[in-house]
């Protein structure tokens, strides 16, 4: 009997909406269907999931509660943070637009024992941040970052924050100075780092695809990472997000997540990567979220290349 493969990463999206309108996201694109559904994980459906995760919590190196909602939106995003810490589940993370992380937030956030506050900052003034997250104020955000940092040192929390850029054409030329901004702020021996991801393909929609995908690297998503949507919903992968016709793969809510990880489904695509045949997939010849782990860029290593 094959062995059971078990996700080291688990990404759960508690809610589905956002208070802003970013260029790069998919829930933007118009006629993408993902729009109009929007919703939130209750406290009680999410304990259910996280208990059938505890036998597996060694396993488990990484959780998220995000995908393309803004978690702060979720209003009981703190009790379900403690409720993982609680069944010692490790690096539980969430990465936020701060734009809504006022004072309230930003204690009971820290209180909540959180791990990794990943803050998504798009340019290094007004202009730039705000022509990419639209609805965002980039004053408030700075502020918002800083006042969190200054909590958790005052306080001696032990989350770190990570300062991140999706670099693109409006805003990677500034990513030098971005990186010397915010090195005053963060802590390094608290493990804060400013890092950049260049905006990706998502697979399908109307981002302009890139030359020089690499196909032969075999997906880490597909291998190591079981996404699950507020319903329930199982996804293929982080590039799932973005298709309007999604395919049905199975729901946590009714059946066994590690029995879903490991169906006809999931196996066809590791299969398909394994022998390289992923430039040859419906869903994956665009995509090249593959190559972006890879590519994470660090700030003490400012390349300026997208």
């Amino acid at each position: 009997m094959k062995k059971l493969k078990i996700p080291t990463y688990l990404q759960i999206e508690t809610i589905r909406g956002c208070n802003s309108k970013c260029i790069m996201c998919p829930l933007n694109y118009v006629g993408n269907e993902l729009e109009a559904k929007s919703g939130r994980m209750t406290e009680e459906n999410f304990k259910k999931l996280v208990d059938k995760f505890l036998r597996y919590v060694s396993n488990i190196k990484f959780v998220s509660l995000w995908g393309l909602g803004e978690p702060l939106l979720d209003k009981g995003l703190f009790e379900k943070i403690k409720y993982l810490k609680k069944h010692n589940f490790r690096s539980i993370a969430i990465a936020t637009n701060a734009d809504l992380l006022d004072e309230n937030k930003q204690k009971k956030i820290l209180e909540s024992g959180i791990d990794t506050i990943i803050c998504s900052v798009d340019g290094i003034n007004k202009k730039t941040h705000e022509s990419i997250r639209i609805n965002t104020n980039f004053k408030r955000v700075v502020k918002n970052i800083q006042s969190c940092i200054k909590k958790r040192n005052e306080g001696n929390y032990k989350t770190r924050f990570l300062i991140r850029m999706i670099r693109q054409e409006l805003n990677y030329k500034q990513w030098p100075k971005y990186v010397k901004y915010w090195e005053k702020y963060i802590d390094r021996k608290k493990r804060d780092d400013i890092i950049a991801f260049d905006v990706h393909t998502w697979g399908g929609t109307r981002i302009k695809e890139k030359k020089g995908i690499n196909y032969n690297i075999p997906c880490w998503c597909i291998n190591e990472k079981i996404l699950i949507d507020f319903d329930g919903e199982v996804l293929r992968c982080d590039g799932d997000f973005s298709s309007k016709d999604r395919e049905k793969i199975g729901n946590v809510f009714i059946e066994d997540p590690i029995k879903i990880f490991n169906n006809a489904y999931f196996n066809f695509y590791r299969e398909a990567h394994k022998k390289k045949f992923r430039g040859h997939l419906y869903y994956c010849k665009n995509c090249d979220i593959p190559d972006q782990r890879k590519k994470k860029v660090k700030s003490t290593k400012e390349n300026k290349n997208l």
